[in-house]
Order: C-alpha cells, then sequence, then structure tokens
C-alpha cells in the first residue's frame, strides 16, 4: 500500500480537482490515491477502484484480522476490518461503497 496525502501549492503542486494541500482538511489533503498489491486479491478486483472510506487507523485491524485470520480485542484499536470491503466491493452485484465507516476523524 501506498499514499500521499495531496501536493503543497507554494511548490507548484496541484490537487486540482480537490481544494487544499497537504496538511489541510479539505479533501486535497486528507483524500489520497492508493493501490495494493497481493496474490490474495481476487482477479475480478484486480484493476478497479474502490471508493469507500478507509483511516490509517483501519491498516492494523485489516491485516491482523482479515489477512492473517488473527483478532483484536475492541478496546485495543479504533479501526475497522476493511478486507471484506476491499476484496469484495468491485464484484458487480455487490453495493459499491460497503465500507463500515461513514466519517472519518480528522483531528482530537
Amino acid at each position: 500500500m501506498f499514499k500521499d496525502n495531496g501536493a503543497f501549492k507554494v511548490f507548484g503542486g496541484s490537487n486540482l480537482p480537490l481544494r487544499g494541500q497537504k496538511f489541510s482538511y479539505h479533501e486535497g489533503g486528507i483524500r489520497m490515491i492508493g493501490f495494493i498489491n497481493s496474490h490474495l486479491l481476487p482477479s475480478f478486483v484486480k484493476n478497479t477502484s474502490y471508493t469507500g472510506l478507509m483511516g490509517a487507523a483501519d491498516w492494523y485491524r485489516t491485516l491482523v484480522e482479515g489477512i492473517a485470520g488473527g483478532k483484536v480485542k475492541d478496546n485495543q484499536t479504533d479501526g475497522y476490518n476493511m478486507w471484506d470491503s476491499i476484496r469484495l466491493d468491485s464484484r458487480p452485484k455487490i453495493k459499491k461503497n460497503s465500507s463500515p465507516k461513514n466519517v472519518i476523524i480528522l483531528e482530537i
């Protein structure tokens, strides 16, 4: 997984059509493009896009529970196991954006 949260406008970068830049709360600073490469992904998911919500806190639970088959105590992390959403969301008859999240926390 690789991601980069936007460009700096002062250095000539552009996040168009999104507003904002790195370290801002606009989509240009928090919305990211990333990619995943794994033999665990079914072929129908490869070369597709996942458009549901996912945050950095979700990766721990996703890797431990979704991929490794372990268990994380509910009070150990605020993240969600996103594995089923990632690997099934691109199926033709599955509802898109099947993320268990409906909000992203920006700052506490």
